[in-house]
C-alpha cells in the first residue's frame, strides 16, 4: 500500500469531516495499491444538495498525479449544478479538463482539479448563498 496516496485520501476524508457544509458523507470505494489509488465519496450538503467525488491517482516521485476525476454536484431535486471531469468526450479541449454547468454549457478547465479544490469551491458557493 502506498503511504503517500493513503495520506492524501486521509486528508480528503478529514476535509469532509471538518467541512461546515457537509452534513454527512460516505466513502463508496477506497482502494490503494503500491502505485495508484481510487477514491469515491458521496456527500449530503447543508442545503440538501449532493456531491459525488471520484479520483483515480498515481504516485510518481512522491507526488500525487491525478489520472481521472469526476466531481458531480446536484441540487436536492437531482438537477445538475456543476460537474467537473476529464473524460475524453469533449475533443475540443486538448487536455479534456472541463466543467459542465446547469444550463448545458461546457467550458474548459485549465488545470486538473482534485477533491479538495472542488469541495472548497462548493463551500464558497454555498456560503455565498447563505448571505
Amino acid at each position: 500500500m502506498n503511504s503517500h496516496i493513503t495520506a492524501y485520501f486521509d486528508e480528503i476524508e478529514a476535509r469532509f469531516i471538518s467541512s461546515p457544509m457537509v452534513i454527512t458523507y460516505q466513502i463508496l470505494r477506497r482502494d490503494v495499491t503500491d502505485t495508484d489509488g481510487l477514491i469515491r465519496l458521496k456527500a449530503n450538503l447543508y442545503d440538501s444538495s449532493q456531491g459525488e467525488f471520484f479520483e483515480n491517482v498515481m504516485e510518481t516521485n512522491s507526488e500525487i498525479k491525478i489520472r481521472k476525476y469526476s466531481f458531480h454536484w446536484q441540487d436536492k431535486d437531482g438537477k445538475l449544478i456543476k460537474r467537473w471531469d476529464n473524460a475524453a468526450h469533449h475533443k475540443e479541449f486538448s487536455s479534456h479538463h472541463h466543467l459542465h454547468l446547469s444550463d448545458g454549457t461546457v467550458s474548459k478547465v485549465t488545470v486538473p482539479l482534485n477533491t479538495l479544490q472542488v469541495i472548497l469551491e462548493i463551500e464558497i458557493e454555498l456560503a455565498n448563498k447563505r448571505k
